[in-house]
């Protein structure tokens, strides 16, 4: 059980934060996230521990353009907050606190690229003191 600074006492920790994203983007086909999550002090909300997530993709972009402009891609993408013990509900487990998600570039003309999935966690004990 982590200590707040500010309350002075142990607490127990808030988390079902929502993912924060720090860097978002997609540069000649190649899509890049920074995600950050935390788990803050149940009692005043000061965030105790963080971890940050570093993702990176490359697209294939090539495609039939109807038009002759140029092609413009947007990235679009969806993250969740995932958490799990191993072994599940044993006496001395290790809980995980992770991202997981789906993302996907799309052309002006309405093109999208297949589906890009990532996931990565990190122990409990391993996140940064914030």
């Amino acid at each position: 059980m982590p200590s707040c600074r500010d309350c002075h006492k142990f607490v127990s920790l808030e988390t079902e934060n929502d993912v924060e994203e720090s860097e978002v983007s997609l540069e000649k086909g190649t899509a890049s996230l920074r995600l950050r999550i935390h788990n803050d002090c149940v009692e005043c909300g000061t965030e105790l521990k963080a971890a940050e997530f570093e993702f990176e993709h490359v697209f294939n972009l090539e495609h039939e353009h109807a038009d002759d402009e140029e092609p413009d891609f947007e990235l679009f993408y969806e993250v969740v907050r995932t958490s799990r013990s191993h072994p599940p509900r044993a006496r001395r487990h290790k809980t995980f606190y992770g991202v997981e998600g789906t993302a996907f570039a799309r052309c002006t003309c309405g093109y999208e690229t297949p589906e890009w999935k990532f996931s990565d966690e990190v122990q409990a004990s391993g996140m940064d003191d914030a």
